[in-house]
């Protein structure tokens, strides 16, 4: 059992993502998450049982005191950012120095930048290259993702789980 905070700025897509994962579903309009919500799914990797239990943090300033609590006992983190707003992506290292912060015991994070929003046609090759620079330099892993086509969603999940997985072995 695994505990997988998902951060970003609002509107990336995190609660997309999320959907996308658990449901293979998509919701056309913004409904902002308010504090937490906590959802699972259990799959295989190599030939044990895993459940991921997915943190959604709301993304809004306003529940920063709050979310901090959230980020304990986590084992593993994703970093939201849309491919087609840059200011996203310039968010992320806040997010990264709050959680860092938090789990200073820590001596590694397992986790991704992740692009979502790929579908878009405005996103940008250079916030592509940006976000792939900025998990090199957190030691973080980079996928790009589109919620609403599937595309790379159940590969983001299962990389972590198997990266979490393994670190057990």
């Amino acid at each position: 059992k695994f505990k997988i905070i998902i951060c970003g700025d609002p509107s990336v897509g995190k609660s997309s993502l999320i959907l996308r994962f658990t449901n293979n579903a998509f919701r056309r309009h913004y409904i902002p998450t308010l504090g937490v919500n906590v959802s699972d799914k259990i799959f295989k990797v190599e030939e044990s049982y895993i459940q991921l239990v997915l943190w959604d943090i709301a993304g809004q300033q306003k529940f920063q005191t709050m979310r901090q609590q959230f980020y304990l006992g986590s084992d593993g983190i994703f970093l939201i950012f849309d491919l087609s707003k840059p200011s996203s992506l310039d968010s992320i290292s806040k997010w990264y120095v709050d959680i860092r912060n938090q789990l200073e015991d820590r001596p590694a994070l397992t986790g991704y930048i992740i692009g979502n929003k790929k579908d878009i046609s405005q996103s940008l090759e250079s916030t592509s290259n940006e976000g792939s620079d900025l998990a090199s330099s957190f030691n973080l892993g980079y996928i790009e993702t589109s919620a609403k086509t599937g595309e790379n969603v159940e590969y983001a999940f299962s990389t972590i789980a198997k990266s979490l997985y393994d670190s057990l072995q």
